[in-house]
Parts: C-alpha cells; sequence; structure tokens
C-alpha cells in the first residue's frame, strides 16, 4: 500500500462537460484539489487550494495523473 493512500483518496465528480473531473480528498474526506482537464495543455492537471503534501502524496497524484490521461488519449482514438 502506497503510505499516501491513507491520506488521500480521490472522488469522481458528476459530469459537467466532455471531461471528468475528480477532487482528491485529505483522511478528513475533505476537498483540498480538483483535478480537470486543462485544454491548453491537451491534459488532465490539479488546481490546488491551499494545501500541503509530502513527496508520496505527489507522486500518488502523478500516478493517477498519469493513468487518467492515458485512458483519455485511449478513448480519443477509439472514438475517431
Amino acid at each position: 500500500m502506497n503510505p499516501a493512500e491513507k491520506y488521500i483518496t480521490f472522488q469522481e465528480l458528476p459530469p459537467l462537460a466532455k471531461t471528468r473531473r475528480w477532487y482528491i480528498l485529505d483522511r478528513e474526506k475533505k476537498p483540498f484539489a480538483l483535478i480537470k482537464w486543462y485544454g491548453g495543455w491537451r491534459k488532465y492537471v490539479v488546481y490546488f487550494d491551499e494545501c500541503y503534501c509530502d513527496h508520496h502524496c505527489l507522486k500518488m497524484i502523478q500516478e493517477f495523473l498519469e493513468k487518467v490521461n492515458h485512458q483519455h488519449h485511449e478513448n480519443k482514438k477509439k472514438s475517431a
């Protein structure tokens, strides 16, 4: 188990547009950041509120972003 999993989780939000969105929740299930699509970079990025993260949390966020960006691009290929 990744040590950060004790402290953060990802919660998908209801669809608002073509792309998906997730809150990053702290151990008390309070959102401290939002992951959503950034069209200028053509990928999902993290929008932070005032918060702190250690290297375990940042690694977990990085891995999650890599996964959803890969899934998004694979889905785009399938629908083209």
